[in-house]
């Protein structure tokens, strides 16, 4: 196997997670997706990234909304390992694809026997 061939942690897009969160963070979603936002720059972008890496500059509303998404995506993630709902998958780091598998019965999906 390649070096460049590495497992990913997927979600598989049939997964059903389920959520629980406030409505002060539905607000703070819901803002930022409303309003929407181009970084000026790979540099602006980068500097985003640090600022909520380090926990600073939380003024910044690049930083605000980017901390918020990231914050649900994370979430998303261990509520969907916590469900049980990712399953590992090769990832090829060259093509920046997942190299398709034969696919794994969902173990929650009911048999023919059931």
């Amino acid at each position: 196997m390649s070096d460049n061939i590495k497992d990913l942690e997927i979600i598989p897009y049939e997964a059903i997670i389920d959520l629980k969160i406030s409505g002060e963070y539905y607000a703070r979603f819901n803002q930022f997706v409303s309003e929407y936002f181009p970084y000026e720059s790979q540099e602006h972008f980068a500097e985003v990234i640090k600022h909520v890496k380090e926990d600073t500059n939380q003024d910044d509303p690049f930083v605000f909304k980017l901390k918020t998404l990231l914050a649900l995506q994370v979430y998303m993630e261990e509520c969907a390992r916590e469900q049980k709902k990712t399953k590992i998958v090769k990832y090829d780091l060259d093509t920046k694809k997942v190299i398709e598998e034969e696919s794994q019965p969902d173990p929650q999906a009911p048999t023919q026997s059931e």
